[in-house]
């Protein structure tokens, strides 16, 4: 697998970050654009002693998490891009990506549905069965009309739709459905207590300014901008309540790094050949 372009707007505290996780245990945050330099010709060769370095916190059973800032592939096909050029095993659960705190929420909605949004439809829908999420839909499921009265319980923005109208419009009539359910419409005040009974919007903000296939006059603005305005003409001015991660320093992705590192001390370290492929969506 020849690996994506990195985004330079990684944020760099990520490279420094220690933590402390007992007075006997360090773990790192490693950014993987900081493992690897690229070339004129658009090649990525291993930094000086990056190998080392990752060799050393294996063998010496040293927690750390890899982070990059790229959306759109999974954390098996990062770890074995980096075994791949590093020559060493990396085991999936070190990687963490914009996305992957959504994967922690699978057990909130067990058995419940989900709308998972962002291009290329079916991926993002194997993306989010591959997390654990059981019963997922689309914005294009939404909108065959097929589920009618189907309760979504939560929204998840895994990256940016190609479909700006469509999908912005799928998010906030759901959002303004009544308690969820598919083709309604809430009847009652539009207040702070309205959230109590609609289905919870989860943001990855890694990736909503790429642009997409419509023609749609963004002015510079993020689908995410454009979202929360259109939400605030249709409300009169309501607050839009969300979760958002893939920021860097989000709490969403600080603690789904701090879970894994401290996941070391139930789990030690596993090889990539004990992963299972049936993650990796084609």
């Amino acid at each position: 697998m020849q690996m994506p372009e990195i985004s330079s707007a990684a944020t760099s505290s990520l490279s420094t970050t220690i933590r402390v996780l007992s007075s006997a245990t360090v773990g790192f945050v490693i950014d993987l654009s900081t493992i690897f330099n690229r070339t004129d010709s658009g090649h990525y060769l291993p930094a000086a002693g990056a190998r080392e370095t990752i060799c050393r916190l294996q063998n010496s059973s040293i927690p750390f998490v890899i982070t990059a800032m790229k959306t759109k592939v999974t954390e098996t096909e990062v770890a074995r891009w980096l075994s791949a050029q590093l020559g060493l095993g990396v085991n999936r659960e070190c990687i963490t990506l914009p996305q992957s705190p959504f994967r922690t929420f699978a057990s909130t909605y067990k058995g419940r549905t989900i709308l998972a949004v962002g291009s290329q439809e079916e991926r993002v829908r194997r993306f989010a069965l591959n997390y654990g999420f059981e019963h997922v839909l689309t914005c294009k499921d939404i909108a065959s009309r097929k589920h009618r009265g189907q309760i979504v319980s939560a929204i998840f923005v895994f990256w940016v739709p190609n479909d700006w109208d469509r999908d912005t419009r799928t998010v906030i009539d759901m959002l303004l459905s009544d308690h969820g359910r598919v083709g309604t419409r809430f009847g009652g005040s539009l207040d702070e207590r309205f959230f109590d009974t609609q289905p919870t919007l989860y943001i990855c903000m890694a990736d909503t300014s790429a642009a997409g296939h419509q023609p749609v006059v963004r002015g510079g603005k993020t689908w995410f901008d454009t979202l929360l305005k259109r939400w605030r003409e249709e409300t009169g001015g309501l607050p839009l309540e969300y979760y958002a991660c893939g920021m860097g320093c989000d709490g969403l992705t600080i603690h789904t790094a701090d879970k894994v590192l401290n996941g070391y001390r139930q789990e030690p370290y596993r090889s990539l050949t004990e992963q299972s492929s049936a993650e990796h969506p084609r």
